[in-house]
């Protein structure tokens, strides 16, 4: 079971989900949404501040892939009933548009799953009529935001939620600054500057950025999220990330 399904299935066990509307705060290339999909939700909305690297069209690739219909090899694809002819990207997306049926589930793909490029701190702005959701999830997002943003970033997704809707959040906690203490090499730690007092990790080159800063979790700010909503679950605390499902306060 990958992460994708593994996420699903605990959403699935810890809340009363219905198949209604969900939202994916960072969903990048939406393979989140598309477990949820492959469950039968059809209403499901990803934003992400770098859409343009993560196209549904990638998306519907990796359905394909996920499905066991094409596999990949040395950056290109081919049909399993049909290894002798080989494609890179652009030209498998050929063949997807002049293929009745492929066309066909990509457009319906398409029509249940929207992949929109906007930053978290412009949403719902211009999407006012869709802003309240069963679930959102926000998956390694906060931390890109320091704890004094705390109380403005419940506020934005209370308002995101319907009453007794369920937010699924993902952090990088106070364990990562051990992770990468004991998995990155003394090299690659120069690229790598902690702050404990701040707890904070900047990590240049990363992600082909110049620098990103994560502004770790720990107990006391998870408490501050706590306290706006009903804790469903929480992870446990040896992981170098905090997992936790809330329930919106009516």
């Amino acid at each position: 079971m990958n992460d994708y399904e593994s996420r699903y299935e605990l959403l699935n066990d810890k809340c009363n989900l219905i198949k209604n509307k969900v939202l994916d705060i960072g969903s990048k290339n939406g393979q989140d949404l598309l477990a949820f999909n492959q469950h039968g939700f059809t209403q499901l909305l990803g934003i992400d501040n770098e859409m343009n690297k993560f196209p549904t069209s990638n998306m519907f690739v990796y359905q394909l892939l996920k499905n066991n219909e094409i596999k990949c090899e040395e950056n290109k694809f081919y049909f399993i009933t049909s290894s002798e002819e080989k494609y890179d990207l652009i030209k498998l997306f050929e063949v997807i548009r002049n293929n009745k049926e492929l066309k066909s589930r990509f457009e319906k793909l398409q029509s249940e799953i929207s992949l929109l490029q906007v930053d978290f701190n412009d949403y719902p702005r211009e999407f006012d009529q869709i802003k309240k959701f069963n679930l959102v999830m926000c998956s390694f997002v906060l931390h890109f935001y320091p704890s004094t943003k705390d109380n403005e970033l419940i506020n934005k997704l209370q308002s995101l939620l319907l009453p007794e809707g369920y937010l699924y959040i993902k952090v990088h906690n106070l364990e990562r600054f051990h992770s990468y203490n004991k998995n990155y090499t003394d090299e690659q730690s120069k690229n790598v500057e902690y702050n404990k007092t701040l707890m904070t990790i900047t990590e240049r080159n990363w992600n082909n950025s110049k620098e990103v800063t994560w502004y770790l979790f720990d107990s006391l700010r998870i408490e501050n999220y706590v306290k706006s909503f009903k804790l469903i679950y929480l992870s446990p605390e040896e992981k170098d990330f905090s997992e936790l499902i809330l329930q919106n306060k009516k």
